[in-house]
């Protein structure tokens, strides 16, 4: 394989795992979420840090406790190669979290712009996240109609 075809299979690796991590938290697949990361995988976020597999099959559990449901869309995606089995990526992304009723007031969407920091390793084959840290960029309040 030329470095340009392992480039652009890295490349859709890479989006492809950011596509099933999105479906996953949407839609409550918390093994779909884990089998995408290393067995001893670190996520931070502003609110917590998670430690392996186990931990991290549980947002999507956490999210739906949290909110009605959430929608990720994924935007642009940068990917440093450093040579070997490992790369650094940065995965831009709006998600969307729709707040659960309260009383008469009109229904919110809580929207955060953000960017997963990525270090992903390769192996057997396969590229898993080892590393990812979510940075929160900023938040929107909107209302919406259902």
């Amino acid at each position: 394989m030329s470095d340009r075809e392992n480039a652009n299979a890295v490349l859709t690796a890479y989006r492809r795992i950011a596509e099933i991590y999105a479906h996953a938290a949407d839609r409550g697949t918390g093994g779909e979420m884990a089998a995408l990361f290393t067995e001893d995988a670190v996520l931070v976020s502003p609110d917590a840090t998670l430690h392996g597999r186990e931990a991290i099959s549980r947002i999507p559990a956490m999210l739906r406790d949290m909110f009605t449901a959430t929608r990720h869309e994924i935007l642009n995606q940068t990917v440093e190669f450093g040579g070997g089995n490992e790369i650094a990526g940065e995965t831009y992304c709006n998600a969307s979290h729709l707040l659960h009723p309260d009383g008469d007031r009109p229904r919110q969407v809580l929207v955060w712009s953000i960017r997963y920091q990525d270090r992903l390793c390769l192996s057997d084959g396969v590229w898993k996240i080892a590393h990812r840290e979510l940075v929160l960029d900023w938040t929107e309040m909107r209302t919406v109609k259902l």
